[in-house]
């Protein structure tokens, strides 16, 4: 069998910048973080995350004291969301 790998790999654009949020706000952690859906589709990441303490919610609403930081997964939200 051959293995031939692209010359261009890794995140996508989408996926680099939502990582950089993340690390951001790992660095000012001073209220909780959460991930709204999975971040990226890679589950060796969002284990990471996970380890870093970061929670992974579905909704807004699982937010019980509405403090923290929300950061959207790379994919985006439909404008509902936002509203």
């Amino acid at each position: 069998m051959e293995i031939i790998f692209a010359k261009c790999m890794g995140f996508c654009p989408g996926v680099k910048r939502a990582w950089k949020l993340v690390e951001e706000s790992i660095q000012k952690k001073d209220q909780p973080i959460y991930i709204l859906g999975e971040l990226i589709h890679n589950q060796q990441a969002m284990e990471k995350l996970n380890e870093w303490g970061i929670k992974t919610i579905n909704d807004l609403g699982e937010i019980k004291d509405k403090k923290g930081t929300v950061i959207i997964r790379a994919h985006g939200e439909p404008p509902q969301t936002y509203q």
